[in-house]
């Protein structure tokens, strides 16, 4: 991933039951957070058991930290584990959010209810029904983004969502297209918090 950029960090994870030498890549991959290294103190969050998540601690001077988490949550239609794979970051984020800010983004491959094209599945509720008891909200709403982040379905399914009360920290958001995948850069001012 550091070979896109040389002015940015990676870390990265990947599934654990992805395979190299087989034809079969839906649902297999892994989840990476590319962040520019300016003047911030950075570090991997160790304690996470899921190899769908990874996340950063990010910290300038003495600003109060963010905690930042890339979820790649699970494609197929076994709602089992992707209720399980959610139970794990309800976990973290009920864990970090009482020590400083969280966001958390990626591709959790299910629309929310609020979004006027969602279409009403089982993995939608379960997403929606966590943004709302958690009190968070997608960054997208912020800047009033219709953006697709899957075109063929014209659908939302990759979201950046944070709390309520933080979403002032976030000054720019954009989907940007790179043909395999869309990115969703994320501008957020640590002076604010």
């Amino acid at each position: 991933m550091t070979s896109i950029n040389s002015e940015f960090y990676s870390y990265n994870t990947c599934d654990s039951k992805f395979d190299n030498f087989s034809v079969v890549r839906c649902g297999k991959a892994g989840t990476s957070i590319l962040i520019r290294i300016l003047n911030t103190i950075v570090s991997q969050i160790n304690n996470i058991n899921n190899d769908r998540i990874i996340g950063i601690k990010i910290r300038k001077n003495n600003h109060v930290p963010i905690f930042m988490f890339c979820i790649y949550m699970p494609s197929d239609s076994d709602m089992n584990f992707y209720n399980d794979v959610l139970c794990d970051v309800q976990a973290l984020y009920a864990f970090y959010c009482k020590l400083a800010t969280v966001v958390l983004a990626g591709d959790f491959n299910a629309q929310l209810d609020t979004e006027p094209r969602c279409i009403p599945n089982q993995k939608s509720k379960l997403l929606s029904a966590f943004v709302q008891r958690n009190g968070l909200i997608p960054v997208q709403s912020i800047f009033n983004s219709n953006a697709f982040t899957y075109v063929p379905a014209q659908s939302r399914i990759d979201h950046v969502l944070t709390e309520r009360d933080s979403s002032h920290i976030f000054t720019k958001y954009t989907v940007a297209d790179s043909q395999d995948f869309f990115l969703l850069p994320t501008t957020y001012s640590l002076e604010d918090i």
